[in-house]
Formats: structure tokens, sequence, C-alpha cells
């Protein structure tokens, strides 16, 4: 996503921070499914389209974390109805809400449950995650597409999260930056930094009898083995 709105902005012709450019760049996906809807039987199309509008796509992953990408979110809340702008021009110390929250090291996104924890300035905020750690915590602005009603984005994450146990096969992104088929190993609550937070025993690893790695047991298994093992929370955006 690293240079898009620049990109965006030299193929219209029009100056990036102009009101024209961000009118006109709020039309893309307008344009784009009506491109689709006529194309439908033009599966090479289709294919090279379908990130724009999968929500699990790299693209959305990685959404909004350059600071060139920045105008491509509204600042004034204007085009947001009423009911909504109310919302998120009365947030406050305590207020709950939906965040995207991103993983301070490996830059993998997820929504979550979060809380405000101070107003910045200008129409910011600061946020954090209860069910996390601290470096989580983020600055946005009210009006950022990141922020969302309580359980309007996360009802989904929740769902499947709260449902894990031991044994389980999940994804989960690693340090070379590459998602693997991992396993649930062990579920467990911790005291950390003042909050008591849900974590899960990952193994970068899935047994199976034709796996090209044993362990100690001679069981085998595709993967890496437990010296990568690592405990994270339950609900990181690497899972």
């Amino acid at each position: 996503m690293s240079g898009l709105a620049k990109t965006l902005a030299q193929l219209i012709k029009v100056k990036i921070n102009s009101e024209d450019f961000a009118a006109q760049v709020r039309e893309v996906p307008e344009l784009m499914a009506a491109i689709l809807a006529a194309n439908v039987e033009n599966a090479e199309l289709v294919d090279g389209v379908r990130c724009l509008f999968d929500h699990k796509s790299r693209l959305y992953q990685y959404h909004g974390l350059s600071d060139e990408n920045a105008i491509l979110l509204a600042s004034s809340g204007d085009h947001l109805p009423s009911e909504e702008r109310e919302w998120r021009q009365g947030l406050g110390v305590g207020s709950k809400l939906d965040a995207l929250k991103v993983d301070a090291e490996q830059k993998v996104s997820a929504w979550s449950q979060g809380i405000v924890k101070a107003r910045a300035a200008g129409d910011k905020v600061q946020i954090s995650f209860p069910d996390d750690s601290h470096l989580s915590d983020r600055e946005l602005s009210i009006y950022s597409a990141e922020i969302a009603a309580p359980g309007a984005k996360s009802q989904e994450e929740l769902a499947w999260r709260g449902k894990l146990e031991a044994g389980d096969r999940v994804d989960c992104f690693d340090s070379t930056g590459s998602w693997y088929a991992c396993t649930v190993l062990a579920l467990e609550a911790r005291e950390y930094q003042g909050s008591t937070i849900d974590l899960a025993h990952i193994a970068f690893r899935v047994a199976h009898p034709e796996g090209d790695k044993a362990d100690a047991e001679g069981d085998r298994f595709y993967g890496w083995d437990d010296k990568f093992d690592e405990w994270m929370p339950r609900s990181s955006a690497r899972l």
C-alpha cells in the first residue's frame, strides 16, 4: 500500500492534498465494483482485483500503516451519518470501541475490543487493548476507518478466538513474515502489566503421520521443533 495515494494522485492529475483528490479517490471502490459487475465472466479480471474487496487480503492487513495513506481517510467526519459522527465526537476516557490492533513487531492487524485511555491533541484518542500488552496501544483520529462502534468489527474475531482449545489448528504469522499452519498446545490466563491476559501456547507445526520431522517420542510432524514454540495473547493479530 505504500505510495498508493501518491500514485493515484498522479494518475488522476490532481494534487494529493487537494479536496478534488479526496473526493475522487472515494469513488474508486464504486468504480471497481461497476467494472466487476460488467465483467463477471472474466475470471482473470475477477481474480486480479479480488484483493480490493477481500478483508483478509494483504492489502487490508497493511492498510493505513503508511503516512502517505493518511490522505485516504477522511479527517472531518463529514461523510459519516450524523449518528455515527456524534458517537465518534463523544468518545472520551473510558469509552469502549472496536479498533484495528497492529502487532508492534510484525505489523499484521486484527480487529479487537479497545478502550479510550486518553484524548490527545486535535481529534485524536489514545486506545489501549485490555486483552493485550501496552505495546499494542494506538493513537488514532476519532474519524479513522480503523475504529468502529463496540462489537461492530470484533464480534466474529472474538467468537472464534473464544472457542480455541488445546489441539486446535490455527494459522500464525511468524518472525520471518510468513503464515504457518500451527497447533494450539495450551491456553492460560496470566497477570501482566497489571492486567489478566489470556494467552495461547503456539507450536509452529502440525502432527502428521507422513511428516518430514519427528519429535523425541517419534511422533512425526510438519513444521518447526519445540524450540520455536511461543506464548502470545489469544487476541494477538498474529493468530
